[in-house]
């Protein structure tokens, strides 16, 4: 079973709208329930009675079992989402606070405009390469976007003379942004591998099919007992679906941090600083004059 196929399915009902991911997967997931109901109708003796007693009870224990094994993968991927969506949170405060720590410095300016070209990179080529599952071209984006701003808190000069402290704070800030920088790229591929997904569409499978053994064919109502599970596991391989990764799906992780505060209109905080900076040149440039 090719690995890339598997995935890019799993990529294509992810970008659809949820609700009709979870009809597809629920129509799948009850035609196949339908299929083998009526094939164990056709295939074995028709006047066989529902299995009692012990029966049952080995009934509602696969079921149970397999649903609490559907549960412990939704939680595992929601808490791996939310992971994922805090190291997001984390790097828009780094450069926050980078652009904080940086106003005291001699080339403020350039640090903020250097931000500004780290979030604008982020934002529009590799943002869409995580979503789209090029990791390899996000990953080739992580110099150009660390190297320049490297560069210049390398030759950053406090303007108040006060060096220890701008060497305690900025270094280590940078530090952080680029861990989590990483953090966020190898999150962007937390995923369950195929091996999973052929163990959990074969569970899927000998579930329904032991569903519909427990339950012999009695007429129309002879659908319930096995539709009604096949329903819930249906529903629950549509969340683990919506879940499989971070960066795509109707839960994905948003980048709305790199929207807001600070970072919601740079051109302003831009203009700011080079004001800021312009009366200091003035004041330099009369006091060589005088």
């Amino acid at each position: 079973m090719n690995e890339s196929k598997i995935f890019s399915l799993i990529r294509m009902l992810n970008a659809m709208p949820f609700l009709e991911m979870v009809l597809i997967v629920m129509g799948s997931v009850i035609g196949v329930a339908c299929v083998v109901m009526l094939g164990m109708h056709f295939f074995r003796k028709s006047n066989l009675e529902s299995l009692r007693g012990f029966g049952y009870i080995g009934n509602d224990l696969i079921a149970g079992l397999f649903g609490l094994l559907l549960a412990f993968l939704i939680i595992s991927m929601y808490e791996s989402n939310k992971s994922a969506e805090k190291s997001v949170n984390k790097e828009a405060n780094d450069l926050v606070c980078i652009l904080l720590a940086s106003q005291q410095l001699d080339n403020a300016a350039l640090i903020c405009k250097e931000v500004q070209i780290y979030r604008e990179t982020l934002l529009k080529k590799q943002w869409p390469d995580m979503v789209s599952g090029d990791l390899a071209a996000a990953w080739k984006l992580e110099p150009e976007m660390i190297n320049p701003l490297y560069k210049l808190i390398q030759k950053s000069k406090s303007q108040q003379g006060d060096e220890s402290k701008f060497k305690e704070t900025l270094p280590l800030l940078l530090q952080d942004l680029i861990a989590v920088h990483r953090l966020r790229l190898l999150q962007s591929n937390f995923h369950l591998p195929l091996q999973f997904w052929i163990i959990i569409i074969l569970m899927t499978f000998f579930t329904i099919c032991f569903l519909a053994y427990m339950n012999p064919w009695q007429g129309l109502h002879s659908f319930v007992p096995v539709l009604a599970p096949s329903l819930i596991i249906s529903l629950s391989l549509a969340l683990i679906v919506s879940l499989h990764f971070p960066f795509l799906g109707p839960s994905a992780v948003a980048d709305t941090p790199f929207h807001r505060g600070y970072l919601m209109n740079f051109s302003s905080s831009y203009n700011d600083l080079n004001q800021s900076e312009e009366p200091k040149k003035l004041d330099s440039s009369s006091s060589t004059l005088h």
